[in-house]
């Protein structure tokens, strides 16, 4: 009885439903139901199948491209993380202008000038998702982002154009950036980066003042999400594990990737432990020439066979292999850092003179991956104040840094 009392309220004080006055944006349907309880939502879809305006012409910054025009074209509208959370996935939903999206198909990405393909685009209803193999005009397509999609990038099939029109807010509260742990500054800067490029926010720096670093939103709620994404947030995923036979032992090996920069590290497992119990560790940034080469100009290798060893005797352990050759700088420029030690430098000289911090390595992922291994508390193999400070400061505890250290 109440409803219909309800509903004949609203019928005596609206005006009837006039789809043209819907489709110039004058008046918004209100529909009424319950998605917990199913009453409503079918008829919702149905009115809205009926109501909803045809693919229009959009405008991009060179011409007008037609729904019906053969070849495809696109456009990213928005970007969502974490869609599982428990991993860092990155979502870019593309909107459909024209032609036929195909999966596995090569498409021109206009603002970095390279090819991409992407052999599983999603189809989104509420939580469940499914593959496609092709989309049409209008239709909304889910791309899985590494960081390459920034809002109102263009894909097509080797056309250069940009879609213009992307609604842009102007922020109206704004906030300093203050980074309070140094140790923690490339995850701050990676996590405000991906932010921005979802449009949580938007960054101004002011180099004039050192730098300093703005946040902008629409409003409070924003910066409730960026804080606790940023502290909540894990950069890693877990890929394989495989029975690794060495000849110190037999150890699993297990594969991380990196979700923003999709780099591929490994952990060298050996044995299990408690929640509690703390854990022989060693983190070994990767160096190519010591490790494989065997390398005078250092003893990376030496300090990775001997943790080998002393795990293996240990009987229980890690040792997370990092990909950052050369204190982060890569191995070309290692090369060049060995280049400029031939001319007198020396390595933090050489490091400074190509440009770079003295050390680039980010010990915030290796935590990462430790805690994904179940390790809270650790002994470190290593005597580094950078890699000791870095690690405390992702939460794990260092309990023992006596007599198992290496110099690194």
């Amino acid at each position: 009885m109440q409803l219909r009392e309800d509903v004949e309220l609203i019928d005596g004080v609206y005006e009837p439903f006039d789809r043209e006055e819907y489709l110039k944006g004058d008046i918004a349907p209100v529909f009424f139901g319950s998605a917990v309880n199913n009453f409503g939502v079918q008829e919702l879809l149905d009115t809205f199948t009926k109501i909803a305006p045809a693919t229009q012409a959009r405008h991009t910054d060179t011409r007008e491209v037609q729904p019906t025009e053969k070849k495809f074209t696109g456009f990213v509208f928005k970007i969502h993380a974490n869609l599982d959370p428990k991993h860092r996935d990155r979502i870019a939903f593309l909107r459909i202008c024209s032609g036929v999206f195909e999966r596995n198909t090569f498409y021109n990405h206009v603002r970095l000038g390279k090819k991409v393909r992407f052999s599983n685009p999603y189809n989104f209803m509420a939580q469940d998702k499914e593959v496609i193999e092709e989309g049409f005009p209008g239709d909304v397509v889910g791309l899985y982002d590494t960081g390459n999609f920034k809002i109102g990038d263009t894909l097509t099939e080797g056309e250069v154009m940009n879609y213009q029109g992307i609604p842009s807010f102007s922020p109206e509260i704004f906030k300093e950036l203050i980074n309070l742990d140094p140790m923690k500054a490339k995850q701050l800067e990676k996590g405000i980066e991906q932010l921005t490029d979802e449009g949580v926010a938007q960054l101004f720096v002011q180099p004039q003042l050192g730098n300093r670093k703005i946040v902008g939103t629409v409003g409070d709620l924003q910066y409730e999400v960026i804080q606790y994404r940023l502290e909540h947030e894990s950069l890693i995923q877990r890929e394989i594990s495989v029975q690794m036979p060495t000849a110190h032992g037999d150890f699993d090996l297990v594969a991380f990737k990196q979700k923003d920069t999709a780099q591929e590290h490994l952990a060298l497992v050996k044995g299990s432990w408690t929640e509690d119990e703390p854990v022989l560790v060693r983190v070994h940034s990767s160096c190519m020439t010591g490790d494989i080469f065997g390398s005078c100009r250092c003893d990376c290798g030496e300090q990775l066979q001997k943790a080998m060893e002393t795990i293996e005797k240990e009987g229980k352990g890690v040792i997370v292999y990092m990909n950052q050759e050369g204190r982060g700088i890569g191995l070309l420029n290692k090369l060049k850092a060995y280049k400029l030690q031939e001319q007198g430098y020396d390595t933090v000289e050489a490091n400074l003179k190509l440009g770079f911090n003295m050390d680039e390595r980010d010990y915030g992922v290796g935590a990462q991956i430790l805690r994904d291994l179940g390790v809270k508390k650790m002994r470190l193999i290593s005597n580094n104040p950078k890699k000791r400070t870095g690690l405390i400061g992702y939460g794990l505890e260092i309990v023992d840094n006596g007599r198992r250290q290496l110099v690194s």
